[in-house]
């Protein structure tokens, strides 16, 4: 897979009205060595700590045990616990240290002789193994989320629900070609070059969500979205497609094409959908809450497959989340000016020994399964970059939670 927040901050700053507070009554300034009972780190805005919610779930603490050091004219001046480099020094332990690089002969090694279903638990072990020699075990998840009131992605989500239709068959996933109404939200962007492959994710009678890289090309313009095909050369299933024209299209105001950062967009259609059961809409992720290290995801898309060349037919394969910590880590020797802040909580980080999203799946969602009998998913993330198709490292996609109030504001701007 190649070229492919406020929520949280809100969360945050509610949080850090009672966060603890460093040695006594003294504030200390932005810059300051700071210390916790729990750890200890540097004092800077919250801001400039995104990675605080993955560095305090591996020492498993939580945001009222974050430190506070004093304000700023803007914000609060947080205790940040040590950067990623400096925590995986101190911290892991020598074995599982070789893991965070993903792609460590050792590692494979052990997986030879191993069935897929074997294979993919070997992974999540080692995973926990991992983040247990991080200072801590997997981030903790609340499964019982309560929010004093609902999102409009909630209430949307809710509507779709309720027209939802068993599925008759079990899904074929590892990179292999599902059917028509197995994904009915996906979309397929078209632009004036041929060449040219993104997909998208249908949320809304008249909005497409994807990636904001594949709404900013240069040198071509996405004209339209075709949704209802899975395999483009099935002359039947083009027939009932929905092909509609793009009015206009949305980018995240801190989206730039120098980063790889706030990758995400929208599409505002010309025309509402019409629609049938093999073109409906799709629900988002909405619980702030962590992934937890054993769930599986997976992504569809039409792009590159090992042949090298696009797929006609719509492709899903089942991937392992990978926590940014790791993902963070797996990356250290491969970041550029274009990821200089690192792996960050605005992005989410998935793994398969032996399928991945690739070129022209940018755009394309990766799921979360709520109930597989009836095709019933939650977006919790959109195809992003890699660093290389199939390559030992994580994909990273754009994490749609982070996002919400971008999405909601245009698409369901009245709530």
């Amino acid at each position: 897979m190649i070229a492919r927040h406020k929520g949280l901050v809100i969360h945050l700053v509610i949080l850090l009205a009672c966060l603890s507070k460093i040695h006594g009554d003294e504030e200390l300034e932005e810059n300051d060595p700071c210390s916790t009972p729990h750890y200890k780190g540097v004092c800077t805005t919250i801001s400039k700590c995104p990675d605080l919610r993955e560095l305090m779930s591996a020492i498993e603490r939580n945001s009222s045990d974050v430190g506070h050091c004093g304000f700023n004219v803007l914000e609060e001046i947080i205790c940040c616990p040590k950067n990623i480099v400096e925590f995986r020094a101190t911290t892991i332990s020598p074995g599982p240290t070789e893991f965070t690089t993903i792609s460590s002969k050792s590692i494979r090694d052990s997986l030879k002789g191993l069935t897929p279903e074997q294979a993919k638990q070997k992974i999540k072990d080692l995973m926990k193994e991992a983040m247990s020699g991080m200072g801590g075990g997997p981030p903790k998840r609340n499964f019982t989320s309560v929010r004093a009131f609902d999102r409009p992605a909630d209430r949307a989500c809710k509507e779709i629900e309720k027209d939802l239709m068993p599925s008759t068959e079990a899904h074929i996933l590892r990179g292999t070609k599902v059917r028509i109404e197995d994904y009915p939200h996906m979309a397929k962007i078209i632009y004036d070059s041929p060449t040219l492959i993104c997909g998208g994710i249908l949320i809304h009678r008249r909005f497409v969500l994807t990636a904001a890289h594949c709404l900013q090309v240069r040198g071509a313009v996405a004209l339209k979205v075709i949704m209802g095909v899975t395999d483009f050369n099935d002359t039947e299933e083009w027939k009932s497609r929905e092909e509609i024209d793009i009015k206009t299209t949305y980018l995240h105001e801190n989206y730039t094409s120098f980063r790889l950062y706030n990758d995400i967009g929208l599409i505002e259609l010309a025309r509402e959908v019409k629609y049938a059961l093999n073109v409906f809409p799709t629900c988002l992720h909405t619980d702030p809450m962590d992934l937890p290290l054993d769930i599986d995801l997976i992504v569809t898309g039409w792009g590159q497959t090992e042949t090298g060349n696009s797929s006609s037919h719509l492709l899903a394969a089942n991937l392992t989340h990978v926590p940014v910590l790791l993902c963070n880590a797996s990356y250290q020797g491969h970041m550029d000016h274009r990821l200089n802040r690192g792996i960050v909580d605005t992005q989410l980080c998935a793994f398969s020994l032996d399928s991945d999203a690739c070129l022209g799946d940018s755009g394309g969602p990766i799921h979360l399964v709520k109930d597989k009998r009836y095709n019933n998913y939650r977006v919790v993330g959109l195809v992003s970059f890699g660093f290389l198709c199939g390559s030992d490292l994580p994909g990273v996609y754009t994490r749609v939670f982070e996002y919400l109030d971008f999405i909601e504001g245009i698409v369901w701007p009245d709530g």
